[in-house]
C-alpha cells in the first residue's frame, strides 16, 4: 500500500514556464524530504507552446493541470492545494514559481510544524539575487490601511491584524478547516494577507523560519510600475478591509486610503507615468463599488481619470474630512485630529 505523500507542492505557471522548471529542480533537489513531496503545476491559461514546454520539460513524478484560461493566482493555487488535500497530505506548499528554495529550506519549515502543532503557516526567510533581505510581511493598520513591514527577525506582533508573505508559504491543511485558502475574489494580491488574518482570528499561529532561505525573484514592492499589479494592489485594499472591518471602521479607513493614493497617482502622472496612475484610480472606483473578481478592466476612461486627477488634491482633502467625520472619537485623541498634509509629511506612517 503506498503511503500518502506529506507535502503538497503547488506551483502555478502563466507564461513562464521556463521558469517553473527551474523552481521545480529546486523542489526536486531539496534534502531530508525525499519520499513525501508530490509535486503539481497548475497552468493558468498560458499559450500553447508555454504549455508544450512544460509538458516535455516536466519530470514524470509531478502532475501538470491545466487551466483553459487565467483563473487568477487565488483560484490557481486553490486547485492545487485542493488536489494536495485530496492526496491525503498534511501541508501544502505554495510556491510561486520564482521562489527558488535552498535545500534545507522545506525540511526547516517541516521542523517548525512538528515542534509547534498551533502553527498554521510559516514563510522562509525571502531573499533577492544578491542575497539582500525581502519583506517578510506585516502589520496591516486599521486606521489608514497602511503596512508597516515586519522586523528583519521576523518576530510575531502583540495584534491580529498582521501576515506572511505568499510566495513561498507553508500551509498546514488541518488549519484551513476545509476550506480553500485563498479568496478567488482578490484574484491575485492580498489573499495571503486576508488567509493569514482569518487564520490568526481562528487562533491559529503564523511565522518566519529563519534557518529556511528561498531566493525570491520577485518583489511586491516593485511592481507598482505596472498597471495591472497597481489596479489590483489598490482595489483589493477595499476586499481586505471589508472582510475583516465592520463598516463604521473600514470605510473611514478606505477614504484615508483613497486619500493618500490619490496623492500617490498624481504623482505618477506628473512624473510620465500615466497608465499605472489611472489604474490606481481604477482600482480605487472598483474597490468602493465593491467590484471583485478578474478584473474587467485596469483603467477608467481616460476623460474620468484626467479629471479626478486633475483635482486629485481637493478629492483627496475631501475624503480625509469625511472619514473624520465619521469617526471623530474612533482613533483616540491626536490620531483623529491629523491634518492629511501632516500624514503626506511623514509624521505618521501611510
Amino acid at each position: 500500500m503506498n503511503q500518502a505523500p506529506t507535502v503538497g507542492v503547488v506551483i502555478l505557471n502563466w507564461n513562464q514556464a521556463s521558469l517553473t522548471l527551474r523552481c521545480v529542480d529546486h523542489v526536486l533537489a531539496m534534502r531530508g524530504v525525499a519520499g513525501l513531496l508530490s509535486v503539481v503545476v497548475v497552468d493558468n491559461g498560458s499559450t500553447s507552446d508555454q504549455v508544450a514546454i512544460l509538458e516535455a520539460g516536466l519530470p514524470r513524478e509531478c502532475q501538470l493541470v491545466k487551466n483553459p484560461s487565467n483563473v487568477g493566482f487565488a483560484a490557481g493555487m486553490n486547485l492545487g492545494t485542493d488536489i494536495a488535500v485530496r492526496q491525503g497530505c498534511e501541508y501544502a506548499w505554495v510556491l510561486n514559481n520564482d521562489a527558488f528554495p535552498e535545500p534545507e529550506c522545506l525540511a526547516e519549515l517541516l521542523a517548525e510544524m512538528a515542534r509547534d502543532a498551533t502553527m498554521a503557516a510559516v514563510t522562509p526567510r525571502l531573499l533577492n539575487v544578491d542575497r539582500t533581505p525581502q519583506p517578510l510581511g506585516g502589520c496591516i493598520d486599521s486606521y489608514s490601511c497602511a503596512i508597516t513591514s515586519l522586523p528583519p527577525d521576523g518576530g510575531a506582533p502583540a495584534t491580529r491584524t498582521w501576515y506572511v508573505t505568499g510566495a513561498a508559504i507553508l500551509l498546514r491543511v488541518a488549519a484551513l478547516d476545509g476550506q480553500a485558502p485563498f479568496d478567488p475574489r482578490f484574484f491575485a494580491y492580498w489573499e495571503d494577507t486576508d488567509l493569514c488574518v482569518r487564520l490568526l482570528a481562528r487562533g491559529w499561529h503564523i511565522g518566519v523560519v529563519g534557518s529556511a532561505i528561498c531566493v525570491h525573484l520577485g518583489s511586491a514592492s516593485a511592481g507598482w510600475s505596472s498597471p495591472f499589479v497597481a489596479y489590483l494592489m489598490t482595489r483589493n485594499v477595499s476586499l481586505f478591509m471589508r472582510r475583516h472591518h465592520r463598516f463604521t471602521t473600514w470605510f473611514p479607513a478606505w477614504l484615508r486610503y483613497a486619500a493618500v493614493q490619490l496623492v500617490h497617482a498624481a504623482t505618477l502622472q506628473s512624473g510620465g507615468a500615466p497608465a499605472p496612475a489611472r489604474a490606481i484610480v481604477a482600482g480605487l472606483y472598483d474597490g468602493l463599488r465593491g467590484r471583485f473578481g478578474r478584473p474587467a478592466r485596469i483603467a477608467p476612461s481616460e476623460r474620468f481619470a484626467n479629471l479626478v486627477l486633475r483635482h486629485y488634491w481637493g478629492v483627496a482633502r475631501a475624503f480625509w474630512a469625511v472619514a473624520h467625520s465619521l469617526s471623530p472619537q474612533g482613533w483616540g485623541g491626536h490620531r483623529s485630529a491629523l491634518t492629511f498634509e501632516t500624514v503626506l509629511n511623514g509624521h505618521v506612517d501611510g
